[in-house]
């Protein structure tokens, strides 16, 4: 029989130093920044040539269709194609006023996109639009400024 506070996979399931996993940590030998080694790899003391990778596309999914999109994109792998006006735009059909908008086109999207050709269904966007990857943004609601000023009033 079990009982609520013990786990009947394990002999004693209570927190301590014994059922942690052992961490060790060891001094990496690769720079990240430089992608070249710190100490040489071997006893010749040569190092490696390592070639740092190109940066990945992030807006190849911008050549396809919702319908051939829809053949990659599934709930365990979900990729969201709206663009950050969209999220801005949702927000002001809301009735929110937006405050804050830190979306701006990243010079490397905006050479990603020279080499992709990009699907019609994104045509009603500028290439700015198109090269924006991320967004924070602030929305005041205008009626719950009204609401907090009416509830700040003592009663009469």
């Amino acid at each position: 029989m079990c009982t609520g506070d013990a786990n009947p996979n394990f002999s004693d399931p209570r927190t301590n130093r014994l059922h942690r996993f052992p961490v060790i940590w060891i001094q990496s030998l690769l720079h990240t920044p430089q992608l070249e080694t710190s100490q040489p790899s071997s006893k010749s003391g040569k190092r490696p040539k390592v070639t740092p990778r190109a940066a990945e596309p992030q807006l190849n999914y911008l050549q396809f269709s919702d319908a051939d999109w829809m053949k990659w994109n599934n709930r365990f792998l979900y990729q969201n194609r709206l663009r950050a006006i969209d999220f801005v735009d949702m927000a002001r059909a809301e009735g929110f006023v937006i405050e804050i908008d830190t979306s701006r086109p990243h010079p490397l999207r905006l050479q990603q996109l020279d080499t992709i050709k990009v699907h019609p269904q994104f045509a009603r966007y500028s290439r700015e639009q198109l090269a924006i990857t991320s967004i924070d943004f602030i929305g005041r609601n205008p009626s719950s400024k009204a609401a907090h000023a009416n509830s700040a009033r003592p009663a009469q």
